[in-house]
């Protein structure tokens, strides 16, 4: 009946976004991302390709964690959920302390292009980020989630390491390669990112991966996982 508290003064603070930043970083990368952008949908059927790879890679990474478990392969099980918990922790931290909108508001991409995509491409997250940046109070509901991130890009990093935790398969490793780099490419006209926030996203993982790795060749890893052993056990 009371209400809620009043908040702490620096929870009211809204960081400037830092596009400008992002498109000179893209300028010096050599990469415009609205020419990448209006050559997916100059090819067609790829457009609906990339659609359909963005929204593959948490199926795909979930999927992959049940296989290695089902398997008998904890290490690779735990490796990726590891890696995938300790990317999203950066994302979402640095998704507060370094706001963006993307290029698709930034550079004002034209009505036209926006309409030869599919519906929501590289705005859909906009209403929800807006109104929160605006929001002195917010609920966070479960069932809703939308991610508003643009810097660092978590589909980058969803698509590298869905990669490389297939990297022992050489069967499935070319495929899972090349399905993957779909999803990496559709973080720009789909998701609406900057290359430098796939090649943050990529850092960011390679960075995880090697943290991974140190902590594996520890001195107490051997007995910490058992690749005999389920991965719940």
């Amino acid at each position: 009946t009371g209400g809620w508290p009043d908040l702490p003064y620096w929870a009211n603070v809204r960081l400037a976004a830092v596009d400008p930043t992002l498109h000179a970083l893209d300028l010096l990368l050599g990469i415009d991302v609205e020419a990448v952008t209006r050559g997916s949908v100059s090819i067609p059927g790829l457009p609906a390709l990339l659609v359909a790879a963005y929204n593959s890679s948490f199926p795909i990474l979930f999927l992959s964690a049940l296989i290695f478990v089902w398997t008998g392969r904890s290490r690779s099980a735990w490796e990726l959920c590891f890696v995938f918990n300790i990317c999203l922790l950066v994302t979402t931290i640095s998704s507060a302390i370094i706001p963006a909108t993307g290029p698709f508001h930034y550079l004002q991409f034209s009505v036209a292009l926006q309409q030869a995509l599919p519906p929501g491409a590289g705005t859909f997250y906009l209403a929800d980020l807006f109104a929160l940046r605006e929001a002195d109070r917010f609920i966070v509901d479960p069932s809703q989630l939308q991610g508003v991130a643009v810097f660092p890009s978590f589909h980058a990093m969803l698509g590298v390491m869905t990669a490389a935790a297939w990297r022992d398969f050489p069967r499935i490793r070319i495929a899972m390669c090349a399905w993957q780099g779909l999803v990496i490419l559709s973080a720009i006209p789909i998701a609406g990112h900057y290359a430098s926030d796939l090649v943050a996203g990529g850092m960011c993982w390679a960075l995880v991966q090697l943290l991974w790795r140190r902590i594996m060749d520890g001195p107490s890893a051997e007995p910490s996982i058992d690749d005999s052993a389920p991965a719940y056990a």
